[in-house]
Formats: C-alpha cells, sequence, structure tokens
C-alpha cells in the first residue's frame, strides 16, 4: 500500500464554531463539515464551486431524541487509504481505491447516546455514513428517521424515477426541476446549472432500510428511508451501520459511468470466489413474453423436456454457457401472480425431466440456468431453501434467476424497506454458501455487494426489453438515460439481443423500438457478467452474420472507457477484453440520428487493429428500416479518428482485434 500525506484543515476556529476540512487526494474534492451550537452540516465542492450546499445531518431515533441537535463533538480521527484491488469480474479489473477522511464522534447531550459519522473524499466524490457503537446507553434502538440532505440550486434538472409505487423501480425516466419533483429512487443523476453533473446513490445497503430522496424545499433533498408496514424505518441493535450516502460528482456526463467509489465503499470479498465465472445465456424468456409459450402447462408450456433438449443444443452449438428455464417447477397453474404460496422449489412439473436435462447440459458443457419466481412471498421462499438449493446442487445448476413479482412482500412490505434488504441479503449468503449465482428480478437496488459477494452477478431493477414484448415499449432515448441512472448501482439484466423487432406473428400491436445494429451495441454499453441473448434460436439463424457479434463479444472486461456520452440523447463505451488484446465498442443514440468522431486513443498505444464493424446502414430507422444494418471491416491505428453513424432509434458495434 502507498500511502501518500495529505493536507487538511482540522479544527479552524470561528467565531461560532469549528470546520473541518476534508480534501481529495488530487485536491480537488473538498467536503466541509461544520459543528456549531451542537449541530453537524457538511457541504461539497469542487474547484471552489458548490457542489451541494452547507446541508443538515442527523437521526432521529425513537424514545431517544433528535439526534440533529444538542450535540457534542467527542473526538475525530483521519482516515485515509491508496491501494489497487482486482475485481474477481467486472468492468475494470483493477479498481484503485484512494480516499482522505474523517471519523467524527459524537454524543447526544440528553440521551447520552455515542454516534459516529464517517466521511470519506475521493477524486470523484464524498461519501459519508452513520454508525452506532456498542454502548452501555444503546443495545436494541428504532430509526424514525433519517435527517440527511443534500442542498442544490432549485433549478437545477435531475433523471428520476418514482419512489413508493407498485412497479418497484420499473418506471420511465423523467427529467424535472428539482423544485418539481415529489419523491425519487436513487441512483439519482443531477444537471447542475453550474456545468457539474452529480450522482446520489448509497453503498452497502445491509440490515438497514434503502433511501429515496424526497424534494424538501426549492433544490433541498432529504434522505427518506422505507419504512416498515408498522411504520419503524429501521429495527437494530448496536453495533449498527447505516449504508453510505454517495456524491458521485463528474465533470462531464461520460465521466460519471467511470466512477469506482460504490465498489470502493464495499468489503473485499467475504467468500472463495474461485467458482465464479461469466458468460452468456439464453432461453425461452422471450418467446414467453410474447405469447409463442407460456409458463403454465398446457399445449404451449415452454418448459418441457423436448423445448429444453433443443434450447441446450443450440446453446452449445453456439458457445452459450447457459439456458435459462422458466415454468419448468409446480405453482404456475392457478394465480401465481397474487399467491406465491403455490410454488414449490424442488418439484419439477412432469414435463420437465431435471435429472435427464441437467446432466444432459453439463455433458454439452453447458447449464440449466434455474428460475426461483417467489411472486413475493418470501417466507414461502425461505422455508424451502434447504431442499431448493439442494435441487439446484443435485441438476449441476450453479446460477439461479430469481423473481418477486408483486407490489408487496408477503403482501405487506416494502420491497426495498429494511424487511426486504434482510430477505434478498439472507438469499444472496445462501446462495453463495451453495456455490450459486444469483440473477435477481425485482430486486433490491444494488449497491456493490457483488464486491464482497461475488455470485451477486446481476440484478433488474430496471424497466427492461421485457415491456416491448407486451406494452407501449421503451422509447428510444430509454437506454441512453440508463448508463447514467440504474447502471451506477450494478450490473443489469436488462435482456438485449432481440432480432424479430416487429414479432408481428405474435402481437402486431407490440415492436422493439430499436435498429437491429442497437441491439448489438447494447451487449457493450450496458453490463452485466451473465448477459442473456434474449431472442429465440430461429431468430438468430435469419441473422448470422450479425449473431456472430454476439457470440464473440466478452463479459468480463479489463478496462473500460467511457467516450464521448450525454444523458438522454447518445451514449458511447469501449471494453478491452479481461487478460485479452481485443477491445469492444458500442454506441447507442435517442429518437434522433447521430455522426460522432471518436479518438481511437483508449487503444493500446501505437498498434494497428483489424475493426469489424456492425453498424446501421445509410436510411435506417427504427421506425421504419430498423434491420437496415452494414457488416465491414477496417483497418485502423490507434492514433487515429473513426466516424459512427448512428440511424434515429439506432446504434453500432466495433470489434477491435489487434494486429
Amino acid at each position: 500500500m502507498r500511502i501518500f500525506i495529505f493536507l487538511m484543515a482540522l479544527s479552524c476556529q470561528m467565531a461560532f464554531g469549528e470546520t473541518y476540512l476534508i480534501s481529495s487526494p488530487n485536491d480537488l474534492v473538498k467536503a466541509r463539515v461544520n459543528f456549531e451550537n451542537g449541530e453537524i452540516s457538511y457541504g461539497v465542492t469542487k474547484r471552489h464551486t458548490h457542489i451541494v450546499k452547507p446541508s443538515k445531518l442527523g437521526m432521529v431515533l425513537r424514545g431517544l431524541g433528535d439526534h440533529s441537535k444538542n450535540l457534542e463533538m467527542v473526538s475525530t480521527e483521519k482516515t485515509q487509504k491508496d491501494e489497487t484491488w482486482k475485481q474477481v469480474w467486472g468492468e475494470n479489473k483493477f479498481v484503485r481505491d484512494h480516499f482522505n477522511g474523517m471519523i467524527f464522534s459524537l454524543k447526544h447531550k440528553d440521551s447520552n447516546v455515542l454516534m459516529k459519522i464517517e466521511f470519506r473524499v475521493f477524486n470523484d466524490g464524498v461519501a459519508f455514513r452513520y454508525s452506532w457503537p456498542q454502548q452501555e446507553k444503546l443495545s436494541y434502538f428504532e430509526i424514525d428517521d433519517e435527517l440527511t440532505q443534500f442542498r442544490f440550486s432549485w433549478d437545477d434538472e435531475a433523471w428520476w424515477i418514482p419512489a413508493f409505487q407498485d412497479n418497484r423501480y420499473e418506471y420511465l425516466y423523467q427529467k424535472n426541476r428539482l423544485s418539481d419533483l415529489d419523491v425519487a429512487h436513487t441512483p439519482f443523476t443531477i444537471e447542475l446549472t453550474n456545468g457539474y453533473t452529480v450522482a446520489l446513490h448509497e453503498a452497502q445497503l445491509i440490515d438497514f432500510a434503502s433511501m429515496a430522496l424526497k424534494s424538501w424545499r426549492n433544490g433541498t433533498l432529504k434522505a427518506d428511508l422505507v419504512p416498515w408496514a408498522d411504520g419503524v424505518k429501521v429495527k437494530a441493535t448496536a453495533p449498527h451501520r447505516s449504508p453510505w450516502r454517495m456524491i458521485i460528482v463528474a465533470d462531464k456526463h461520460k465521466d460519471l459511468l467511470e466512477s469506482t467509489m460504490m465498489l470502493n465503499l464495499n468489503d473485499a470479498p467475504a467468500i472463495d470466489s474461485s467458482w465464479v465465472y461469466t458468460g452468456k445465456f439464453i432461453g425461452m424468456w422471450w418467446g414467453i413474453h410474447i405469447g409463442k409459450f407460456t409458463f403454465e402447462s398446457g399445449p404451449k408450456h415452454g418448459a418441457t423436456t423436448e423445448n429444453v433438449k433443443q434450447y441446450i443444443d443450440f446453446a452449445a452449438e453456439h458457445g452459450f454457457k447457459g439456458v435459462l428455464v422458466e415454468g419448468w417447477n409446480i405453482g404456475w397453474d392457478g394465480g401465481w401472480m397474487s399467491n406465491g404460496d403455490v410454488f414449490r422449489f424442488y418439484e419439477a412439473h412432469p414435463s420437465f425431466d431435471a435429472e435427464f436435462l441437467g446432466n444432459y447440459a453439463k455433458s454439452k458443457n453447458v447449464r440449466l440456468v434455474g428460475h426461483h419466481e417467489t411472486s413475493s412471498s418470501t417466507k414461502n421462499y425461505e422455508n424451502q431453501m434447504v431442499g431448493a438449493y439442494d435441487f439446484l446442487n443435485r441438476h449441476h445448476i450453479d446460477v439461479v434467476k430469481t423473481g418477486y413479482v408483486g407490489t408487496r412482500l408477503d403482501k405487506n412490505e416494502w420491497h426495498h424497506g429494511q424487511y426486504g434488504v434482510r430477505h434478498y441479503t439472507k438469499m444472496m449468503k445462501y446462495a453463495a454458501e451453495r456455490k450459486v449465482m444469483q440473477v435477481v428480478h425485482e430486486p433490491i437496488k444494488q449497491t456493490g455487494l457483488s464486491r464482497t459477494y461475488p455470485n451477486l452477478m446481476s440484478a433488474e431493477g430496471v424497466r427492461g426489453q421485457e415491456y416491448d414484448a407486451w406494452s407501449e415499449g421503451n422509447p428510444p432515448e430509454h437506454t441512453t438515460i440508463i448508463p447514467f441512472t440504474r447502471m451506477l448501482a450494478g450490473p443489469i439484466d436488462f435482456t438485449p439481443g432481440t432480432f424479430d423487432l416487429l414479432f408481428n406473428d405474435w402481437r402486431r400491436d407490440n415492436r422493439v423500438h430499436t435498429t437491429l445494429a442497437k441491439q448489438l451495441a447494447l451487449f457493450v454499453v450496458i453490463y452485466s457478467p451473465w448477459q442473456m441473448a434474449s431472442d429465440m434460436p430461429e431468430n438468430y439463424l435469419k441473422f448470422p452474420e450479425a449473431f456472430e457479434f454476439i457470440k464473440k463479444v466478452p463479459t468480463d472486461w479489463e478496462k473500460t472507457v467511457a467516450l464521448d456520452s450525454r444523458i438522454g440523447d447518445y451514449t458511447v463505451i469501449a471494453r478491452k477484453e479481461r487478460d485479452g488484446n481485443n477491445w469492444y465498442l458500442g454506441a447507442i443514440t435517442d429518437e434522433n440520428g447521430r455522426s460522432i468522431s471518436i479518438d481511437l486513443n483508449f487503444l493500446d498505444k501505437d498498434s494497428w487493429y483489424t475493426v469489424n464493424a456492425y453498424q446501421d446502414s445509410r436510411g435506417a430507422s427504427w421506425t421504419t428500416n430498423p434491420y437496415g444494418m452494414e457488416i465491414y471491416s477496417t483497418r485502423v491505428h490507434s492514433n487515429g479518428l473513426f466516424d459512427l453513424h448512428l440511424a434515429p432509434g439506432g446504434g453500432l458495434a466495433l470489434e477491435f482485434i489487434k494486429e
């Protein structure tokens, strides 16, 4: 570990209080913590420009008072770190954890309860969290409110989705002035009028309520903890701590995509991860959504031995590592969406020969991807944990997709309250013990826990591509917003790769709102270590050249570089394959066509590459000519430029093969 000495102005005596200045390693970002008249507040600047104006800190503990006032500063402690660590898998193989920090110990004068607030200042932003050490005056306690504020200007604009809604996180993003919104989920991204872009989120969410953001007054956001059904926000026993409240500060939109703060705020792996791997999988998922197959038994039942065997054969022939099977178990026949207690997670439907298919997939070097739909009945699921995971292990299933369809867990609790957080954490840890990787749908939002538990591969928590199958669909701009909002929380199971964009044989009134080239580009732009190719085999065989890109694109990366991007308009991302020499680039746009010139200096210095390009053809458009695509090869040097042509609703995928 290399330790860097940093300058920190401590205990600057002022007429009315004390100010503590904590600077980032590059001295550009600063957190200013002020303690005055028994109250503590903070502010954030970059290059001496206000990012977060002086804002309140504190908690309200039931029966123990308002711990934002009448505080005594007991002590302060400086912290710092500079080390580089290796990811088990991810968008970058190596991550530098470099910060300066300080821990403030505060005693509430009325209750004598000790509370700590720890700050860490990175080059890409600021994080802080609350903690309550073990102490004589505090054992079990309840939190009624978190008083943390984030003060901005009233006319700053944010990209957001609403919180406290029945459809969890599955909404289209809106852009509004801070003064015009109500309560929002995080990640929450703000375009400041001073030119900076800020993302608010939380890291290491364990045994705490998820934090939403409530518009409090003009430009002020307040932490709004998701409550239990009885109204309590957090139920805790000391020692206990909150998640990190995280403020990413970016000079340009694209800089948000390269922040590693969330991962650095989580702990090193807690498990042996030698068995964890990444890959791509297929399944009958899209066929079910468009109506070719059904979850339920009957003439269109998808999860039959014959159907699954055909998918295994296709996966083996084309290099996919997994086949997702949904509707395989008992419980799908009869009101499953409103009654999750009907599901049995270790009892296969008679049409699904689990023993044969598990062994057959293994013989083909493919694995079945399990599916546990709970319909939000967490108690039913937890009661079957041992049997369910015995079933997975017995049939060589080492990846499981879990689902929590429903508006409340066990018909009573929010998915993203402490009740839900505890359940998702319990299942993540148990899956790790049984050496099973997880792809979670209807999840709690990701907060970087995949660093500590690398078996947590990806999560939905977004309005994904399934909405194109049976609703008005996702507009072209949707995927140009996701990288700067939901994707900041971690890997996404968005399910790209639909080639039959119109599916007129099944649902003539629905369609996918992209070009074919954009579907390829999404495999680079939207990251998942277990990435699903969403469409059915017969549709991939209609476009064999385009299908080659899906087969080749990696799911684990050495390095990721965000290129020219603007939220809601276009996104360009380049990634280098892990332990290899080749690069891949994805570019997508909204409903407007664009021509963008990019500098190739992200490639290895002084090197030549053969480029295989998959781009929208001239005249292509998501509305009138979605299949128009030009596939060609050319040769480039790393000191050159490359022109990207993107059709309306389109995209471009590039493979750079080092010579």
